[in-house]
């Protein structure tokens, strides 16, 4: 009997304090075409100190956000280097929430929603996201009238089957935060 409830306050507080994780790729634009920054790396054969960072790794940990805004504007200016360095037109793109995770998929949107004004544009706003049969809309003051909106704006949105772990965004980067940008965040693997 103490084995078992050992067992069950271990299991119970491991679920408590368990890490939820969000890895996105660095994107590059290159002659009007966005890659990745693994592509940058192989195309011009970076290696060492000139290598960049090809994905950013966001935990619900403290501080962790900070460190991923404080990669990210580091490697903004170490493309903004390599770019004259290697008389190339190319800088670090402003990401959308393309990514991976790991843990829970409410956390990792809100770790996608505190990366804005660094890896993803200062204007991003999430409407809502969809997981499962589970529907959150960011902030909404009117669920129905907003979910109708994504619906009429949103093919992925209205057509949303989840049917395995994917988590879809529906979010905005502009000024009037009327266009409709969807990402479909995967469980990593």
């Amino acid at each position: 009997m103490k084995t078992a409830t050992l067992l069950i306050a271990c299991l119970m507080s491991s679920t408590l304090i368990a890490k939820t994780t969000v890895v996105f790729p660095l994107q590059i634009e290159i002659d009007n075409k966005i890659v990745t920054s693994a592509e940058i790396n192989k195309k011009f054969n970076l290696k060492g100190t000139d290598k960049l960072v090809e994905t950013l790794t966001v935990t619900n940990e403290k501080n962790s956000t900070q460190k991923a805004r404080d990669l990210f504007w580091a490697q903004h200016s170490k493309v903004e280097e390599l770019s004259e360095k290697l008389n190339e037109n190319f800088f670090l793109a402003l990401s959308g929430p393309d990514s991976c995770y790991i843990g829970a998929p409410a956390e990792a949107v809100q770790i996608l929603n505190g990366l804005t004004d660094g890896p993803f544009s200062d204007q991003q706003v999430i409407s809502g996201y969809r997981y499962k049969k589970v529907i959150n809309f960011m902030d909404s003051q009117n669920e129905e009238e907003s979910n109708d909106y994504l619906n009429r704006e949103s093919m992925a949105w209205k057509n949303w089957k989840g049917n395995d772990e994917s988590i879809l965004i529906v979010y905005s980067t502009s000024d009037g935060g009327d266009d409709i940008n969807e990402a479909l965040v995967t469980k990593c693997k």
